[in-house]
């Protein structure tokens, strides 16, 4: 395995070239680096800003990326950004950032959004990501990462930050278009999507399908000798997005489903038994209005809905357990989340100096939890019902033609819990068109949520979050640019499970940390990102599980000819504490590799794409799972990554 220190090398020998010095691309195909630095994101503000000036750290991935470097999904996209890194228990993929991802958690304190719409569900404030995400990647325009708090505008699961997901339009689209994979482990998917736009009017409407027969395992821990058949790691999925825009009206829905078979013998199950399946389902919808005053008054009013069904069973051998008298136990737990809501948001621009946004944000939920066992054994049925009122505003002032200060609060009321407040502050200054300088405070909250509040004996206190990053940035002419950040974290009554899976309020966690960032676009269209991230995580005096100190990433493309493309992306973690800080998982490095072929009319493209190339051996730490323990004996911390992978596609507009 290549060691974190090789890969280091490797990061410097690409480095050597990405100087000043070098030959820049004076005719780039698309925008360059500046110009692409200089693009409008929404996510950090609710309102169109450029990312230089945005009141937080941000990143934007392209639909060009996606192409270039063959990702499959949001997760992949998500594991190639600086800072963040993915988890998985082979049923679901979790994302971690800036050193936190402790095991077991569900990616509850960050908010995920499609177009505005928030996508985190009602009864684990979760997203899954991997296949279960709801939206098909190549339906996507960019990606906003906004690092840090965004409490004092979104609310609650906004703690560490916001993914905000910009979908293509109908306009861009301009036609029909197809594609369909073939991938390792009798993978195939496909997808078509339609789109038009006339005059003030644009629709976009798209449906995909994709299957996997699976993987085949073993377990020895729990399972000595035995390898797992192909059909308990099965996998499908269903998406669909349609939105239609007329004048300022807007209206889309968005819905998704995935079915899993679970190989892993997790919770206590047979092994290659296939009713141990995790199946999810999303729908969400939502119209909208913009209410034009003037040029520099507008209000904007939507009114959305959300779904989240989940349907999972456990097939369990009961006899070693003493006291059961039940050979074989199928367990069955239905999950069904419902929310609804509205939201009015004022915005003003007074000249260039100032700009106001206010808003209220109203959302009713209902959550219903229910678990049973046959033959006939315990069975537990419990539901929910949760509103929330929001009331935020936030004031950008330009103190002088170099400087802004960005003032923001909100204030949260849920039933059954206190108030709350989220104030934040962003003081940017640009002391010349190439240079940037930010320095960012904010405090965030999350409540328990359903889940949670039900999987304890106690009540359970909200978790807060307090935030104080810095970051520079200076862009070398038009194609290179250079971005430093330093940043606490300091998070308070963070909710956690104790050793028998109950939530419990943890102590005080604290996280430092920097990461640099380098970019750079060369001659015929070759583009270079590399970051390197240190951080360290503390709580009660130890690394927590499942926090790296230390990420490398590179992402290189470009162009062999005038059809051919190449995106080589390498990404190493140095290792992880797991089993409570009692054991680690080694630092691993793995490399992905895509060959892409487009004509030069551009009406068909096919790529080709390599992951873990080298075919590299490495585990994630995971949950130690209490039911192994109890029918193993097993304290069962990691699982096993999958090796080399291969993936077809072809893709073609008409």
């Amino acid at each position: 395995m290549i060691s974190i220190e090789k890969f280091a090398l490797l990061f410097l020998l690409l480095a050597i070239p990405a100087t000043p010095a070098m030959t820049m691309a004076a005719d780039l195909s698309d925008l360059s680096l500046d110009e692409l630095m200089q693009i409008e994101v929404t996510g950090a503000s609710k309102y169109a800003q450029k990312a230089t000036v945005a009141p937080s750290d941000v990143t934007v991935v392209s639909a060009d990326d996606v192409r270039r470097f063959g990702w499959r999904n949001l997760a992949d996209a998500l594991r190639s950004v600086r800072g963040f890194y993915l988890t998985n228990d082979h049923t679901y993929q979790y994302v971690g950032m800036r050193g936190f991802s402790p095991p077991g958690d569900l990616d509850n304190r960050i908010l995920f959004m499609i177009d505005g719409m928030r996508v985190n569900d009602n009864v684990y404030d979760s997203v899954m990501l991997g296949e279960t995400f709801p939206l098909d990647i190549d339906l996507v325009e960019r990606i906003e990462i906004v690092r840090g708090p965004g409490s004092s505008i979104y609310g609650g699961n906004a703690m560490f930050g916001v993914i905000h997901v910009i979908t293509r339009s109908g306009r861009d689209l301009d036609g029909f278009e197809i594609d369909g994979g073939a991938a390792s482990r009798r993978t195939f998917d496909g997808r078509i999507s339609m789109g038009r736009a006339s005059g003030k009017s644009e629709w976009l409407v798209s449906a995909s399908h994709g299957n996997s027969g699976g993987g085949s395992y073993q377990f020895p821990d729990i399972a000595p000798g035995i390898t797992t058949t192909r059909q308990t790691d099965a996998e499908s999925w269903k998406r669909f997005f349609g939105k239609l825009s007329v004048n300022d009206w807007h209206t889309s829905l968005i819905y998704g489903e995935r079915q899993k078979h679970v190989p892993t013998g997790a919770y206590g199950t047979i092994i290659n038994d296939p009713n141990h399946q995790e199946n999810d389902r999303f729908l969400l919808s939502e119209v909208s209005n913009l209410l034009r005053f003037d040029d520099r008054q507008n209000l904007f009013i939507r009114a959305f809905a959300g779904q989240y069904d989940y349907f999972g069973q456990w097939p369990n051998d009961n006899t070693a357990i003493a006291d059961d008298g039940r050979p074989y136990v199928l367990g069955h737990s239905n999950v069904n989340g419902r929310w609804w809501g509205a939201e009015s948001r004022y915005t003003a621009a007074f000249g260039s100096q100032q700009r106001l946004i206010a808003g209220l944000e109203y959302t009713s939920d209902q959550a219903d939890y229910d678990y049973a066992e046959l033959p006939a054994g315990y069975a537990q049925t419990v539901q929910g019902t949760t509103r929330h009122l929001g009331l935020y505003a936030q004031d950008e002032v330009a103190i002088t033609e170099e400087t802004s200060l960005t003032c923001g609060f909100r204030r949260d009321k849920a039933s059954g819990f206190a108030s709350r407040w989220s104030p934040r502050l962003a003081l940017v200054h640009q002391s010349d068109t190439a240079t940037t300088v930010k320095i960012l405070y904010g405090t965030a909250f999350r409540n328990p949520g359903f889940f949670e509040r039900i999987n304890t004996y106690q009540v359970l206190k909200p978790e807060q979050i307090q935030t104080l990053e810095g970051v520079w940035q200076h862009r070398f002419g038009a194609s290179m640019s250079l971005q430093t950040s330093i940043f606490e974290n300091r998070v308070k009554d963070l909710i956690q499970t104790d050793d028998t899976g109950t939530g419990i309020n943890g102590a005080l966690l604290t996280a430092r940390g920097a990461e640099v960032e380098w970019e750079a676009h060369y001659q015929k269209d070759a583009r270079l990102r590399m970051s390197y991230s240190l951080q360290k995580v503390r709580q009660n005096g130890v690394t927590p599980d499942n926090a790296p100190m230390q990420m490398l990433k590179a992402n290189f493309s470009l162009p062999l000819n005038k059809a051919w493309t190449a995106g080589i992306e390498t990404q190493a973690l140095s290792r992880r504490q797991t089993a409570s800080s009692t054991a680690n998982v080694g630092a691993y490095s793995i490399a992905n590799l895509t060959l892409g072929y487009r004509p030069a009319k551009n009406s068909w493209s096919v790529t080709g794409s390599i992951y873990n190339l080298f075919d590299r051996h490495y585990s994630d730490p995971i949950s130690i799972d209490t039911w192994i323990h109890d029918y193993y004996g097993v304290d069962r911390d990691r699982l096993a990554q999958d090796g080399r992978l291969y993936r077809l596609k072809f893709e073609s507009h008409f």
